[in-house]
């Protein structure tokens, strides 16, 4: 990081040179903390530091069960989870910090007889996240690089000459990972039927999925400043900006899919020690749609040497299994 006598402007003692510090740069250098480490002699010292990485987590889980009657039975099962991180970054004065929740609920039905029985099941599952860099200390709005943004962006300053650290100064600011938020819904039913029948124990069944994939991945929000080394930041000319104004543009996105799968399976047990089993599975995903209906490209390919054009909607796959089993 820079070290403190690199933002001397005034008369330069033996072995320092004035490169005329930019008054712009003076509020920013802030951003970084004071060296305790090394002084490589060029502007450039070591901060040294262990901050801890701080999570938790928390389970709850419930369950209820009925037996109604010889027949029919119910279950009901709910799970809950929260959890929360601190991640400090290599410079001290930011951190990333996230939290994340999850939901599960399964309700499920069983109806018995000699021969039969059914199981049906719903389920539900909800799983949110969300993270962002925040600063450990107070930062002027008037620092921010684009009016509005919200926070500091990130400071990249390059490779230093060789007589320092040999390498890149410790990035400076917010980092972009801001406000970054991610919410899947999946709601499913699925029914299964056996059947014994002499020698057979027939299944069949299916499941049906819905896909809710929610997100909020902005790019650059917030904006980096980069610098080819550390003459240049203190001078304030940076090389390259990169960043996209306030309000520019929406990064929701609301994926929607569907999953469907149906199974038929036979288990054949046509000697006392010779079993067979049977099965063929079908299952089917479509492609992915975007709930406002334009965010989200469409793929199209094309048979070679052939003049129709082909849109694929479904991406399906179909099991065969066969299996001999021999007991001793």
């Amino acid at each position: 990081l820079p070290q403190a006598n690199a933002a001397a402007s005034a008369a330069c003692p033996a072995g320092y040179r004035n490169i005329n510090l930019s008054p712009k740069i003076v509020p920013y250098l802030d951003l970084y903390p004071r060296a305790n480490g090394k002084n490589y002699g060029d502007g450039t010292a070591d901060y040294n530091s262990s901050p801890s990485r701080v999570s938790s987590q928390d389970f709850y889980l419930g369950r209820f069960d009925n037996t109604f009657s010889e027949k029919d039975s119910v279950f009901l099962r709910y799970g809950y989870t929260k959890a929360t991180l601190h991640d400090p970054e290599l410079n001290p004065l930011t951190f990333t910090g996230s939290n994340s929740t999850g939901h599960t609920l399964t309700l499920t039905e069983k109806h018995a007889t000699a021969t039969l029985l059914n199981e049906a099941r719903f389920g539900f599952s909800r799983a949110r996240s969300f993270s962002g860099t925040q600063f450990v200390i107070e930062t002027s709005p008037s620092l921010e690089f684009m009016q509005g943004a919200g926070s500091v962006g990130q400071i990249d300053i390059g490779l230093v000459g060789a007589g320092a650290a040999g390498g890149a100064i410790v990035r400076a600011g917010n980092r972009n990972a801001q406000d970054r938020t991610l919410v899947i819904n999946q709601f499913e039913f699925a029914d299964q039927v056996t059947h014994y029948r002499g020698p057979h124990s027939l299944q069949m069944g299916g499941t049906i999925q819905r896909i809710q994939h929610n997100e909020n991945f902005q790019g650059i929000p917030l904006g980096t400043m980069e610098f080819t080394g550390l003459e240049t930041f203190l001078q304030a000319t940076p090389s390259r900006f990169t960043g996209a104004p306030p309000g520019s543009g929406d990064a929701t996105k609301a994926y929607r899919r569907v999953y469907f799968a149906g199974y038929f399976q036979d288990d054949w047990k046509f000697r006392p020690n010779l079993s067979l089993n049977l099965g063929i599975r079908y299952e089917i995903m479509t492609v992915p749609s975007e709930a406002s209906g334009d965010r989200i490209s469409n793929y199209r390919t094309h048979f070679e040497n052939r003049s129709e054009e082909h849109t694929s909607e479904l991406q399906s796959r179909l099991h065969l299994v066969c299996r001999l089993l021999l007991e001793k």
